[in-house]
């Protein structure tokens, strides 16, 4: 597909399309519109070109340009910033979500550990993303263990 919609032309693809004049009009407008996505990509340029037809001459050739400026970053969301479990059987299951927050245009897999392992268990070790499933946000959930030890929080 393309990153821009267009108005103005009478008939258009990505390549190509006709543009009609009014009847002794110089002039004719068309408004190259980019279409929002979630994709990280590098800047993009538009082309309009006018170019000799059947039934006319453009004289000289003019080129009308602008640029397609990618507004999207590679990253992820947390539902939460801090879990918390504790060992004492109260509230010993937390859990958060992991969203990305861009669409990849490969396979993402985010890998998952825990800095205190021993007083607690998360109930998977990775996330995997697609370019279908990239906004919908993946469970963690993180147990709290009780190893009968007295160990500050």
């Amino acid at each position: 597909g393309t990153d821009y919609s267009q108005t103005g032309a009478t008939t258009f693809s990505a390549t190509s399309g006709t543009v009609t004049f009014a009847e002794g009009s110089a002039t004719a407008i068309v408004t190259m519109n980019p279409i929002t996505d979630f994709i990280v990509e590098l800047d993009e340029t538009v082309v309009l070109t006018l170019v000799n037809g059947m039934d006319y001459l453009v004289g000289t050739q003019h080129t009308a340009s602008g640029t397609i400026t990618n507004d999207d970053t590679a990253g992820y969301t947390l539902s939460k910033a801090t879990a918390m479990v504790s060992e004492d059987g109260t509230s010993m299951i937390d859990a958060f979500s992991v969203v990305l927050t861009s669409e990849p245009t490969s396979d993402v897999v985010l890998d998952l550990s825990l800095s205190s392992s021993p007083d607690a268990a998360v109930d998977k070790t990775a996330l995997s993303f697609t370019s279908a499933n990239w906004n919908v946000p993946q469970p963690v959930h993180i147990t709290g263990l009780n190893d009968y030890n007295v160990d500050a929080d």
